[in-house]
């Protein structure tokens, strides 16, 4: 749900997409998108926690057992999360940037703030 969420507020903007879409999109029913977010703003919520929680997955992966990592290296091992993540999900990026730039978007998630 997430995933059809995210490329439906990416393709057509956050004001444009809909419930209907987005669950058709997921393959769900409206009513079980409903069941586990009583809005477009709590799905937006969610696509953002979820993204971030990937990141923080991967870079404690990345670095699990690791003491100290020069600034080269470190640097690599971010980039490259970052390109996987975009990788998997190319509407992220997108999404991210029009929620900073939206008239009362939520670029206070989008930036990671809550």
């Amino acid at each position: 749900m997430l995933d059809a969420a995210e490329t439906e507020f990416a393709s057509l903007g956050f004001e444009a997409a809909t419930m209907d879409r987005i669950a058709s999109s997921a393959g769900v029913s409206k009513s079980h998108l409903y069941y586990h977010f009583d809005s477009k703003d709590d799905l937006l919520e969610a696509i953002f926690a979820d993204r971030a929680e990937q990141i923080l997955a991967d870079k404690d992966r990345l670095f699990a057992g690791e003491r100290e990592l020069d600034d080269a290296l470190m640097e690599k091992a971010i980039t490259d999360g970052i390109e996987v993540l975009l990788a998997a999900h190319p509407g992220f990026v997108r999404l991210v940037v029009q929620e900073c730039f939206r008239p009362g978007g939520r670029a206070d998630l989008a930036l990671g703030k809550r």
